[in-house]
């Protein structure tokens, strides 16, 4: 369970990261990015606190960690940010690192609910 605790803590860290980032890089003038970042770094930050905090782990949580992860991989496009801008940038991978969090604390998950049964 250290192991795993270990894992979601990076997203939790990513997102204070991106609720911060919008006011350290420079974009926190775009509405939008602004918005953006600080809902998905709230959204990451509890999906993960959720996983952290339950005694056996949540897969239900880290799959929803994983489709914020999609969604601010998405979310340049969806949402037209200005094209190589620091937001387009960070968003795509912060979005990335999210992701690749998600899929191994939920294939870590995984692997032992089905190594208990």
């Amino acid at each position: 369970m250290e192991r795993l605790k270990h894992i979601v803590e990076i997203n939790i860290i990513l997102g204070a990261w991106l609720i911060v980032a919008p006011f350290v890089m420079g974009y926190s003038a775009s509405t939008v990015e602004l918005a953006n970042d600080v809902a998905v770094g709230v959204l990451l930050i509890g999906c993960s606190w959720s996983t952290v905090a339950a005694a056996a782990g949540q897969v239900g949580a880290e799959m929803l960690g994983f489709l914020v992860g999609i969604w601010l991989i998405a979310a340049p496009f969806v949402l037209h940010y200005q094209r190589m801008s620091r937001a387009f940038a960070n968003d795509i991978g912060v979005g990335i690192l999210s992701v690749l969090v998600s899929v191994t604390a939920t294939w870590w998950l995984v692997s032992r609910v089905r190594r208990a049964a």
